[in-house]
This record gives structure tokens, sequence and C-alpha cells, in this order.
């Protein structure tokens, strides 16, 4: 049906193309994400005396010990998933380990939210065990930790329907903007190219646009959506403007394939015109 040059079954392509892809990766990612849990470091300060103010001998005592290169680290556990972990679904309490040769002094829970979360930590060595507790989703537990040395954390924990708890630097701030642009550039290109070649039928050849072409960029455009889902989740948060920005991105490069598209359908429209 058409009005008035309005291609109506060209634009539904278009929009089935897009829901085609889109609600398939809408379920896998929310079946991922069922059950997860991350770690954030979101600061770690040395606990020193400013430079040129003059003191001297500077010590910080902890339990009467005195402590050679204090630093603070917090540190937030949240259930990213959309579905509660029980308790019981710990097999190994969630470990924060120290990879470098700090040495983790204390630990205390700061605060969590809500505020009535019976989280507890344990201080061993070289780790930081949380023990197992009740986590429903967006709950967040933080935690301030007391080190000797710069502490570089990795977190291990063996939890049902878990597998991995993320662990992100917050302090990294330009390597996570970075990779949440290449993911976003990634992504704007992919679903580009997949709604051009969904269309391609219509003004290109089967030969020089195959099946399996179309599969590979359909394959390409799933995986930078999860990407782009994944990075600017982590940037922003989990919260509606990380959402947002993440169709954001889609919506431009599925406009911008279908510009191309129809540019291309032009072009192709004038070359039968005029030979």
């Amino acid at each position: 049906m058409k009005a008035k040059g309005f291609d109506w079954k060209f634009f539904s392509t278009i929009l089935v193309a897009i829901a085609g892809l889109g609600i398939p990766i809408f379920f896998w990612q929310a079946d991922l994400t069922a059950h997860s849990l991350s770690v954030r470091l979101i600061s770690s300060s040395a606990l020193q005396a400013p430079a040129g103010s003059g003191i001297q001998d500077l010590k910080i005592m902890v339990n009467g010990t005195a402590i050679e290169s204090p630093f603070i680290s917090s540190l937030t556990l949240s259930n990213t998933g959309s579905k509660p972990i029980a308790s019981a679904d710990f097999e190994t309490p969630l470990e924060l380990i120290s990879r470098n040769k700090s040495a983790l002094i204390s630990a205390q829970i700061a605060k969590s939210v809500p505020e009535d979360i019976p989280a507890k930590v344990v201080v061993a060595a070289d780790r930081l065990q949380i023990l197992p507790f009740l986590s429903n989703p967006k709950d967040e537990v933080t935690i301030t930790v007391v080190s000797s040395g710069q502490p570089d954390f990795s977190a291990k924990a063996r939890i049902s329907g878990v597998k991995e708890v993320a662990y992100e630097d917050m302090t990294e701030a330009k390597k996570t903007v970075g990779s949440a642009i290449f993911a976003a550039a990634l992504s704007l290109i992919g679903f580009a190219i997949y709604v051009f070649f969904m269309l391609s039928g219509k003004f290109s050849s089967p030969s020089i646009v195959s099946p399996g072409i179309k599969m590979i960029t359909a394959l390409w455009a799933a995986i930078t959506a999860s990407a782009i889902s994944e990075r600017f989740t982590t940037l922003l948060g989990d919260t509606p403007t990380a959402l947002a920005v993440s169709i954001g991105f889609l919506i431009v490069g599925g406009a911008l394939g279908l510009v191309l598209a129809i540019r291309a359908r032009r072009k192709n429209y004038q070359t039968s015109l005029h030979p």
C-alpha cells in the first residue's frame, strides 16, 4: 500500500527486521543476567600527609599495629540481576583477593541499600570474604577496606546461577569510557549494516548480498548490541540513562542503515531509467 509515494511495505520491512533482531537479544540478555553479582572498586586512596604539609613520621595504627603505606578502599557489591540470590545459593563465600603484595588489614560494612541487609565480612590474610546472605535485585552493600599497600582485587565465588562475579575498577575512568565509546561505534556500524543488508533485496542482486552475509551481519549486530548495553551499564550503572543511551545508539545505527538503503534504492531506480 502506498500513499503519496510513501511505501508502507518498505518501512514495515524495517520494523520487522529490527524487531526480529531486538526481541531475541532482549530475552537472551535477560536470561543471561537473571542471576548476577558485580563488585566495583569505587575509590582507593593513600592515607598520608599531603605533600608540603611539613608533617613527618605520620603513622596509621590499626589495633595497635602500625601500617606501612596505608590505603583505604571503597567497594560496592551489587545484585545486578533480575532475581534474588539466596544464602543457600552460595557454595563458597564471595572472596576479594589481593593479587599483589598488599596486605588487607581490616574491613567493615559502611552502608547498604536497603539499610537492613545482614551482610558480614571477614578479613583473612590476602583476601576479604563476604559471607553468604540474601541479595535481592538492586541490593547494594558498600565495604570499606584498609590495607598496607594499594590492593589489586579480583573477585571469586561459586554461586548457583552465577557464572562469574564481575569485577570493575571504577578508578580507571578513562579505560571505561574508552571501551564504552568503542562498543558504541561498533554497535552503530553493525546495526547500520544489518538494516542496510536486510533491505538489500529490494535493490541488490542476491548474489551480491547472500543470506550468509545477512546472517553474519545479524550476528555482529547482536553481539555489539549486547556489548554496548554491558559497557554503558558498567559506566552509568543499572539505570534508565544507560538503557536510553544504548537504545539511542541502536536507533541511530538503524537510521543510518535506512538512509543508506534509501539512497541505494534511488540510485538503482535512476539507473534503471537511464541505463
